[in-house]
């Protein structure tokens, strides 16, 4: 099958991309190595105003509505007994609505999604990938004019391409029932990192993501908060969060990266919605003959890596200024 642009990952960064060059009229492919529309994956699901602008900017503000977003109130900030609070500016959403919502929008272009394939090999002199359907066993082949992994964090088009992984974080998350309308982040001067817990209607996510700790510790950081919250530990599963220190939008001439697969999240928070729609806007721009993708998405690189740069910093100094009753530093 021969393709303008085949794009690997049937999330955030992959549905918004192929929604846009399907509504230009080229020829797209989006390929899932899960069920499209039956994956869970967890996620806070934090929408900030960025993200917020964002789906304006390309679906209108009817998607919020379409999308049932939930208004935290408030916003607290733990760190060693200790609680600060502020009016919440974000929305949050369901993992899972958001993806079916955006994956419908692109389904409805006329744009086609196979599922469970899984990438074998790239021949990028070619232009190939070679796959396998993991529902029938058979070897297949796509030829592409560009290719596009937003494959996530552990992007296999990112390595068969650069013959290199991305660096990650592995953090531990699981949904509960709501019993709190705020968004409450905990925090430790000791550690780089923090706890979450983030309401999206009648469930919340709760998680810990931290530098350095291993699965054992994040897990025991994230009982204790879950029992400060008042709630059980629910049954975890890891998620691998991109550092946000070694972004790659381009792999090669015809190949690109978006969303998690290019390394964009924030160091600080994990946070990558925002930059999984931005760059499927920057990049469907780029292959539409506007800026080039890189060129657009520079003022977005500079900023994470200066993030990056300051990461252990603004941990230890949200904690201190919490744990003395200051006012945290809002991440975005």
């Amino acid at each position: 099958m021969d393709v303008d642009c085949l794009v690997i990952g049937g999330g955030v960064a992959g549905c918004a991309l192929g929604w846009r060059l399907r509504r230009a009229g080229m020829r797209v492919l989006v390929l899932e190595l899960r069920d499209a529309w039956g994956k869970q994956k967890l996620c806070g699901g934090i929408l900030g105003v960025s993200s917020l602008s964002e789906l304006v900017a390309s679906f209108g503000r009817g998607a919020f509505g379409e999308l049932a977003l939930v208004r935290p109130p408030h916003h607290r900030f733990r760190c060693l007994g200790k609680e600060t609070v502020s009016r919440c500016t974000y929305a949050t959403v369901l993992r899972k609505r958001l993806d079916d919502w955006l994956l419908a929008r692109y389904v409805e272009t006329g744009g086609e999604v196979r599922d469970r394939m899984r990438v074998l090999a790239l021949d990028q002199r070619a232009r190939v990938v070679s796959c396998r359907d993991l529902r029938t066993g058979a070897r297949c082949e796509f030829s592409y004019g560009t290719l596009v992994g937003a494959d996530g964090a552990l992007s296999v088009v990112r390595r068969l391409a650069t013959g290199e992984p991305q660096s990650a974080v592995m953090a531990l998350e699981g949904m509960v029932r709501c019993t709190c309308e705020d968004i409450v982040f905990a925090y430790d001067p000791k550690k780089r990192g923090y706890c979450w817990y983030i309401p999206s209607g009648v469930d919340a996510n709760v998680g810990c993501m931290s530098y350095g700790d291993d699965a054992t510790q994040c897990r025991a950081w994230l009982s204790s908060f879950c029992e400060d919250m008042g709630i059980a530990l629910p049954v975890l599963r890891g998620a691998p969060i991109p550092t946000g220190e070694d972004i790659l939008l381009r792999a090669d001439e015809h190949i690109f990266l978006a969303g998690d697969a290019a390394g964009l999240a924030s160091p600080i928070d994990g946070g990558g919605i925002h930059f999984a729609l931005a760059s499927a806007r920057m990049l469907a721009a780029s292959l539409l003959g506007e800026d080039p993708y890189e060129e657009a998405m520079q003022p977005v690189v500079e900023k994470l890596a200066d993030k990056a740069a300051k990461r252990d910093e603004i941990y230890l100094l949200n904690s201190l200024l919490i744990a003395g009753s200051g006012k945290a530093l809002e991440s975005e």
